[in-house]
């Protein structure tokens, strides 16, 4: 089955994250709403659980490229493997 999931991701700073976006699952698009919360590695490697409004919940392994401007992803679970991106997006000068 594929799943595919595009949105924005907000990061507090003290280990918590709030994201949005569309999803598709098996072909059907949906809203995908989230929270979660990160770790991050001296190394710039690091963690997240994810828990989207559908119920369903992620967790994921990540590192930190292109001096934090870019993340890549990776998702194990049984019979699954996903992996993906995530770049900064800059609003006004702001991170």
């Amino acid at each position: 089955m594929s799943y595919i999931v595009a949105g924005v991701l907000t990061s507090d700073g003290s280990g918590n994250i709030t994201g949005s976006g569309k999803q598709t699952v098996g072909g059907q698009v949906s809203d995908a709403q989230f929270t979660g919360t990160y770790q991050i590695n001296a190394d710039c490697t690091g963690t997240t659980h994810l828990q989207f409004a559908s119920g369903v919940q992620s967790d994921l392994f990540f590192v930190l490229v292109q001096d934090g401007e870019e993340a890549m992803m990776l998702y194990t679970g049984p019979g699954v493997l996903e992996s993906g991106n995530a770049k900064r997006v800059h609003v006004n000068g702001k991170h």
